[in-house]
Parts: structure tokens; sequence; C-alpha cells
């Protein structure tokens, strides 16, 4: 290729993704004090089940997300759209301390 020639353009399809309003926030139904930290998961999906075997699929720790009696799973419609399988999984230390309210 010479300082002459134009660059070639590839054209591609353009990717469809699946987007919903609906949020799923999976939690531990009790706490583990055996483990380090307790995960939530937040997935978007359409259903429930959808929710619960996304967040199996992609968790980094292999969990079992999909198990109701060790997971409970609440569900919020939000005004934005979220794409679904884009999962958002938050830990925090049980012996982490948390500050009290201070009475003023």
């Amino acid at each position: 290729m010479t300082d002459e020639d134009d660059p070639v353009e590839m054209s591609l399809p353009a990717m469809v993704v699946a987007e919903t309003h609906r949020l799923f926030r999976i939690t531990p139904a009790a706490v583990d004090y055996l483990k380090p930290s307790l995960q939530t998961a937040l997935v978007p999906a359409k259903t429930e089940a959808d929710a619960r075997n996304i967040a199996t699929q992609i968790d980094p720790l292999g969990q079992d997300w999909c198990d109701p009696i060790r997971f409970v799973a609440e569900s919020i419609v939000t005004p934005e759209r979220h794409v679904i399988g884009d999962v958002i999984f938050k830990s925090v230390p049980l012996n982490a301390k948390i500050p009290k309210a201070r009475k003023g």
C-alpha cells in the first residue's frame, strides 16, 4: 500500500442487542459467615429465570444463582433501558465496618 492509496472501508451489519427496563437484584437469602464477602448480582433480563441463568453463566466466582433457596431475586422497572446480559456483580466484605450515624 502506498501513500496514494485510499484506505479500504468495510461495511459491517449493525449489531442488535436486546434491551429491557427490568432489572433483577439477586442477593444471598442468608448471610454465610464462612465466606469472606457477600456478593450481589444486578441483571437486566425479561424474566427472573433468565436473570438467574445469565448471572450463573457470567459469575467469575462460579456461584449457582439459579438456586432460589440460596439466593432471592427482586425486580424493579426503571425508566432507563438496560442491555440484557450486562451483569454487574457487587461484593462487600463481611468484616467491613459500617460507620454508625452520629446523633446530633
